[in-house]
C-alpha cells in the first residue's frame, strides 16, 4: 500500500518531493508499480529497507517460538539494480552513514527511484501486543531497541528542500 500510496501523493502534489519508506517484501509485492511510476513518469524514491526475510515474523517466531525459525528468509535481488531494469534510478546503501546522500541522488535524478538499505536481519524489532476483535492476540512485549542500522528517515526526509512535513503511517 505505501508503495502505491506514494505514487498517488506524487500525483496530488506533483511540486513535492515524495519518499515511501517499506521493507523487502513490501516492495516485492508491490514491484509492478515501479514499473507504472517509470512510464507514467511520477518521480517517487522508494527507501526499501532490506534484511533479505520477514523480519516482523523473525521477531515473532523469536519471541514466541525460541528462536525456532521457519519460512522467514530469502535472497532478494539488489533492488536498487532491479530498479536501473526498469529505467528508474536505484542504488544499495549498506552503511546508515550514506542514506542521506543516496536520497538526494534519486531525488536530483528525477526518476522513480528505489534505494536498497541492506540491515542486519538479526536485529529484531519488539514484538508488541496485537488486538484483533477485542482480544490481545500476542502476549510479551519484547525488549528489543530501536535499529541503530536504520538511520532515522523522517529526521534525514525533513532536512531535504520542498519537504513542508512528513507524514508517516
Amino acid at each position: 500500500a505505501g508503495v502505491a500510496g506514494a505514487l498517488g501523493a506524487k500525483l496530488a502534489h506533483p511540486n513535492r518531493p515524495v519518499i515511501s519508506a517499506s521493507g523487502d517484501m513490501g516492495i516485492m509485492c508491490n514491484i509492478g508499480e515501479l514499473e507504472t511510476a517509470v512510464r507514467e513518469n511520477i518521480p517517487v524514491v522508494h527507501i526499501v529497507f532490506n534484511d533479505e526475510g520477514l523480519g516482523n515474523e523473525r521477531a515473532f517466531q523469536n519471541e514466541h517460538f525460541g528462536g525456532r525459525f521457519f519460512a522467514v528468509d530469502y535472497k532478494n535481488p539488489n533492488f536498487g539494480d532491479l530498479a536501473k531494469v526498469f529505467g528508474g534510478y536505484g542504488e544499495r546503501v549498506t552503511k546508515p552513514g550514506d542514506l542521506e546522500g543516496a536520497i538526494q541522488r534519486a531525488l536530483a535524478s528525477g526518476k522513480p527511484a528505489l534505494i536498497d538499505v541492506m540491515i542486519d536481519q538479526n536485529t529484531l524489532a519488539p514484538v508488541v501486543p496485537h488486538v484483533r476483535s477485542g482480544r490481545l492476540r500476542m502476549l510479551g512485549v519484547g525488549s528489543a531497541t530501536r535499529n541503530p542500522q536504520v538511520p532515522e528517515v523522517p529526521a534525514i526526509a525533513e532536512t531535504l528542500p520542498g519537504f513542508e512535513s512528513v507524514q508517516w503511517w
